[in-house]
Order: C-alpha cells, then structure tokens, then sequence
C-alpha cells in the first residue's frame, strides 16, 4: 500500500474531505442572508442572470466566504492527526513539531511553534472578529 500511503495526493485529499464541510457551511449561511429579491431587481432592471449575481449575492457573501477561509486556514494550521497518519517521511509540520517536543517534555523546544501557531492564527482571529462586530452593527 505504499504507493497509496505516502504521496501528497492523499493527505491533499483528507484536508479536502475535513475542511471542504467548513468552508461550504460557512459559504452557505452567507449565500442564505443574501435576499433573493435583490438578484431579482437587478435581473429585472437588464442585467444578465451571472451580472446579477455577481452584483448582489456573490458579493453580499464574500465575507461569509473570508470567514470561511479564515476557519479553514486555522484549522489546517493545527491539524496533526491526518498529517501524522499520510504525510510522507520527513514531513515536518508546525503542529507535528510541536507535538513532538511537547511529548519530550521538552517545553523550551515547542515553545517557538506554539508562538508561530499563535501569531499566524492573529491576523486570521482578528479578520473574524471584525466581520463579527460589522455583521452585529458596531
């Protein structure tokens, strides 16, 4: 099995069963906010039907779709089990690297993957938080 064990098509695969769902529900909770009234108007004042998409509901849930990219790319960031599990030897991850030290005890070592996980989820965190406080009105 090992030609189906260790090349990169299968552990680009599991990500895209594991994260595709996160992506698609928060895609689709923003499509749904989106009145369809609105791609009606715009169909009706002479846009064509991909115009009028375009112009009102795609647009309307781009920052459902930023969100969705933001939770994708964090959860990826600190994924371990599918990576341990079908990543190709030598495959050195931050989250890998982490766990490995920290399974040492030897906290001086994790200590510096721990902070890159951490400042590269900021900017991420940060954007959620800002759709969160536009989306409620602040």
């Amino acid at each position: 099995a090992l030609p189906l064990y260790q090349p990169l098509f299968p552990i680009l695969v599991a990500y895209a069963l594991m994260f595709l769902p996160r992506a698609l529900v928060s895609r689709r909770a923003s499509i749904a906010q989106a009145p369809v009234e609105l791609e009606r108007a715009a169909s009706s004042l002479g846009r064509p039907p991909l115009q009028a998409l375009w112009s009102t509901t795609i647009r309307l849930s781009a920052p459902g779709a930023a969100a969705g990219m933001a939770l994708v790319a964090l959860g990826i960031m600190n994924e371990l089990t599918a990576t341990q599990m079908l990543a190709p030897n030598g495959t050195r991850t931050l989250a890998m690297a982490f766990w490995s030290y920290s399974g040492e005890i030897d906290y001086a070592s994790a200590a510096p993957y721990a902070f890159i996980m951490v400042a590269m989820s900021l900017p991420l965190t940060w954007l959620l938080y800002v759709q969160s406080k536009r989306m409620a009105g602040r």
